[in-house]
Formats: structure tokens, sequence, C-alpha cells
């Protein structure tokens, strides 16, 4: 249900980025004559060699759709029966939408219009005798109330038609879930399931004295210096559970784009924070915290009672729009983290680009380049490898986390 209300919430401006531009007559100018020769047949069935005459009119907006003809036609008279008089024959159409020149480098849609004129009418339009401008001007007043009614079934369609569509078919769907979540809240279960909270690898260090009888005063050593050399390390059943959460949650995003592409980085990581919380409940609610600009990270001291606050997980999440911000965002953001002697992290990669397989080869060749990169190797989420870097003897694991989410309808340019 909550995908779909962002859903509805981006509908109506989904429906504004793909409305066509309602197509627009501008001037008019001459085209090109065509000598041929060329036949036109007469009204009395004769015929006559001709040269045509291209006239060419301007379209703002989208001039393919000239090519539609109205939905409400009422009125209208079908161009494609229209015939001239004896005098002028444009063939089977008055009006056609071609491209205005035939060069590859210019090549604007017009809409086009041609007169057939044998020498002798060409010679009479010299004289004055016949007004080429006149008969141009008649068809140009019939084609204005047909573009017209083009443009009226574009905006009907797509600020009336389509929303109330896609309105009945929201209201369908949300019916369809509110019966299916009411069918879920429906049972109750004694034993609630909930998945572990994450743990350090290993376990406490306690000092056991060997019982003895009660009646006989235990042997109390005596006391001796213990070094127990710490380690708090996140255990790998745990990082790879947090793997897959956030590989759950990446999966939606890619689902919906439009609404994250235009989101900053700390604004994803908040998201990222609230969703670790709510999939992992047994977890206390200081686990998962925010710290700086995006970082999402996990403290031992939360983890196990006794542990260091060093930082056992961190997730940093990145638009990844050029080699420079996804190589600082390992090399310093996440190395500047790594306090322990082996750290567990996941840098999530958003990828804004169009071509998906392109650019996720691109950044992890950009992260196979950091200086201190080691190998690589899979993580517990298929298309996420995991790599090992050595930083000053420190050992840090990074899952490569990529959620393509292109910036679909902006101009801007990413690499």
């Amino acid at each position: 249900m909550e995908q779909l209300e962002v859903f509805a919430q981006d509908v109506r401006a989904l429906i504004a980025a793909y409305k066509p531009p309602a197509p627009t007559l501008g001037g008019a100018r001459t085209a090109r004559v065509d000598p041929g020769p060329h036949r036109r047949r007469n009204v009395d069935g004769t015929f006559d060699f001709v040269a045509h005459h291209y006239f060419a009119v301007k379209v703002d907006g989208d001039p393919t759709l000239l090519e539609c003809w109205p939905d409400d036609d009422a009125g209208l008279e079908p161009m494609d029966t229209i015939r001239s008089d004896a005098y002028l024959d444009v063939g089977e159409t008055e009006w056609q939408v071609r491209l205005f020149t035939e060069e590859r480098d210019t090549r604007p849609l017009a809409l086009y219009t041609r007169f057939d004129l044998t020498p002798e009418e060409e010679a009479a339009a010299a004289q004055g005798d016949i007004d080429i401008t006149a008969l141009f001007a008649a068809r140009y007043q019939r084609i204005v109330p047909i573009v017209d009614r083009i443009g009226s079934d574009i905006d009907r369609y797509f600020d009336e038609i389509l929303p109330a569509q896609l309105d009945d078919g929201l209201n369908h769907r949300r019916a369809i879930l509110t019966a299916r979540e009411a069918v879920s809240q429906s049972f109750a279960f004694p034993d609630v399931w909930t998945f572990a909270p994450p743990v350090l690898e290993g376990g406490e260090w306690q000092l056991a004295v060997p019982a003895t009888d009660k009646h006989i005063p235990p042997v109390v050593p005596a006391p001796v210096e213990l070094h127990v050399p710490h380690q708090a390390r996140l255990s790998p059943a745990s990082f790879g559970r947090l793997q897959r959460t956030i590989r759950v949650w990446a999966d939606a995003i890619e689902r919906y784009p439009r609404s994250f592409a235009q989101l900053g980085e700390d604004r994803i990581s908040d998201l990222l924070a609230a969703t670790l919380k709510a999939t992992l409940p047994a977890a206390d609610r200081e686990v998962f915290s925010r710290k700086g600009k995006s970082d999402v990270l996990i403290r031992a001291d939360v983890l196990s009672d006794g542990a260091a606050p060093e930082v056992v997980f961190i997730a940093e999440s990145k638009w990844a729009k050029s080699t420079k911000l996804v190589q600082d965002a390992l090399d310093p953001q996440l190395r500047g983290y790594l306090t322990v002697q082996d750290t567990s992290a996941v840098l999530l990669l958003l990828l804004p680009q169009q071509g998906k397989i392109r650019a996720i080869k691109n950044r992890r060749d950009d992260l196979r380049a950091v200086s201190g990169f080691v190998s690589e190797k899979p993580s517990a989420v298929e298309g996420w490898p995991v790599f090992v870097y050595r930083f000053d003897g420190r050992e840090l694991e990074v899952c490569i986390a990529t959620v393509h989410c292109p910036m679909i309808g902006t101009s801007r340019h990413v690499v």
C-alpha cells in the first residue's frame, strides 16, 4: 500500500512529463519546385504534364500528431477526399507532414501542400490571372480547425480522461490491498517471530570459578594479570542479513526511480536507516543511526555490553555521477570510519545513468583502481560483490551495492 501511495503522488507529474506538446501552426513559405515531368489527371479524364509547387507551414509542438485524425470530428471535412478545381489538383491529399528539407543535418518536420501547374498555368499565375496566394489561404483555413481539434483532443485525454482512468485503477488496487491487509491483520499468534538483532562475532570473556563443596571454602587462585586482545567485529551472519535487507529496499527503489531520482544522499540514507530499524524490530532503536551527511552506522557498544564504542558497520549512500565521487566515497570517507581491525561496510551507489550494465561496470572499475584494493568475493546478495581493501594494515570489506535510478526527463549529463 505504501508503494501504491508513492505512485499515486507521482502520477500527475508522470502524466505531465509524458504529455506531448499539441501542434500549432506557424508561418508559411515556399518550399521547392519539382519540375517533373508529372502527369495530372483532369476532371474530364485527360492528362496534363505539370510541375509540383510545394508550400510549407511551420508546426510548433509535435508535428507527427497531425497524422492523427481528431476523435471529435463533428463538422470537419476529411482532407484525404478533397479535390481541387480543374486548374489545380493535389492528388491524394491536400496536406502532408514531411521533412522540410532533404539535408540530413536540418530535418524539421513541416506541414506541406502543393499546387500542380502546367506551363500555361504557371504563365497565368505569373500574370496574376491565377491567384495562388488566395488558393493557399483557402486551404490553410480548412486545415486550421482540424489542427485545433487535435490539440483539444490531447488536452482532454491527458488532463481529464487519462487521470480519471488512473484514479479508477488506483482505487481498485487500494480496495484489493486494503482487503488483503485486513486478512493478514486478522491473524494473531502468541509468539511473534522477529529477526534477531545484529551481533558481534564471538562471545564474552568470563573467568569461571570451579564449583566446590559448600562446607569447604573454595580455593581462590592468586590474582594474575590477563590480557585479552579486544576485537569488535560484526558477525558474518548479521552482515549477510543486513545486505539482504538492503537489497530488498534497493529493489523497491528501482521500481520507482522517478520518486528517488531527485532526492539527496542524506534523505536516502534517512530512508535506509528507517528501513533497517523497521525490518529488524529486535534491535535497539539506537543500533541504526546516522552521523554526518549520509552515513548509516552500527556501533559495537549498542550490540554487546562492555564492548568498546567502535564502529563495526557502515553504509554510505552516494550518487555515482563521476569517478572522483565514487572513489572519494570509499577513500577517504569510508576509510575515515575505520577504527577497528575488521570493519563491514556497504557502499550504496545510486546510478543516474541511463545504461545500467555499462554504469555498473564503470563504477566497479573505479573502485578497483582505489589504492589498497586487495580482492573481491561474492556477497550474500547476488550481483553485489564484496571488495576487500587493506589500509595501513587494517582490512575493510565493502559490499558494492548498485541501484539503477536514472534521472528520467532531465537534461542533466552524467558519465
